[in-house]
């Protein structure tokens, strides 16, 4: 692939990474740009100044569905902090419901569906997009209150659902995106196949680790490569054309 491409990464914790190795990440050439996500108010407030020092970080501000509800005051303190500071962030996110924690522990599923949908209803009065955690059977209940508010730019990141649910997405225009897992996931791969280049990003997810071949190597930019690189293969077009459309499209997904 071209070396003067630069690509976006489309879905990042960069909060959680150690200083050193955030700025591995952040100094090297592969990737100009980051939407680095939040997963409480305490991740939220450490993104934002990240983004205040680096401008090619771009935060979103949410609450990961993957961990026990805060406390409704806590929950209250963190839409007004979102609603203070709406004009810095391009997205709300990362923000779903609680698919692997309600395999473990039992779970107000309506809870968690009435607190998703303060934050899709931000989205939506603030018209950003919205960064999904939805996992499986979780994507159609998500699916209906993204449309229940009119949310345009829905991201649904990692995206593990059924082909009824990936048609219902691409339908409404709304984008998906896929990590490193392209290496060795066939449901990855039968996704890239059906979902529409200019409907298609890219993100790492770091430093969530990966398995297979990269099990043991540290999430860092160059394994979006890998991912450009394999998705070129399984749509059969060139690797710079598919690196360019997929930036053109996050930047304007995100107003960037």
């Amino acid at each position: 692939m071209n070396c003067d491409l630069s690509l976006i990464d489309a879905h990042i914790h960069l909060d959680q990474y150690d200083e050193a190795t955030r700025s591995l990440v952040t100094e090297q050439s592969i990737v100009s740009d980051w939407i680095s996500v939040s997963t409480d108010l305490r991740s939220a407030e450490r993104t934002l100044a990240l983004a205040r020092n680096d401008r090619r970080i771009h935060p979103a501000f949410g609450w990961h569905p993957e961990q026990p509800l805060l406390s409704e005051e806590a929950h209250e303190q963190l839409l007004r902090w979102i609603d203070r500071h709406h004009l810095s962030m391009v997205a709300v996110g990362e923000v779903g419901l609680p698919y692997y924690y309600r395999q473990q522990e039992a779970v107000d599923e309506v809870l968690y569906e009435k607190r998703l949908e303060s934050f899709i209803e931000r989205a939506s009065r603030y018209d950003v997009p919205v960064i999904l955690h939805g996992v499986y059977e979780d994507v159609p209940t998500i699916c209906q209150l993204v449309e229940k508010h009119s949310v345009r730019r829905a991201h649904f990141h990692w995206y593990k659902g059924d082909e009824r649910s990936t048609d219902r997405i691409l339908s409404n225009g709304h984008v998906v995106s896929v990590t490193p897992d392209i290496l060795y996931k066939e449901r990855t791969r039968e996704l890239v196949k059906r979902v529409p280049l200019e409907q298609l990003l890219i993100e790492t997810d770091g430093p969530w680790p990966y398995e297979g071949p990269l099990r043991g190597e540290a999430t860092l930019p160059h394994l979006l490569m890998d991912v450009v690189r394999t998705i070129a293969q399984l749509k059969r077009l060139p690797e710079e054309e598919v690196a360019t459309q997929i930036t053109r499209t996050t930047r304007r997904f995100y107003d960037l």
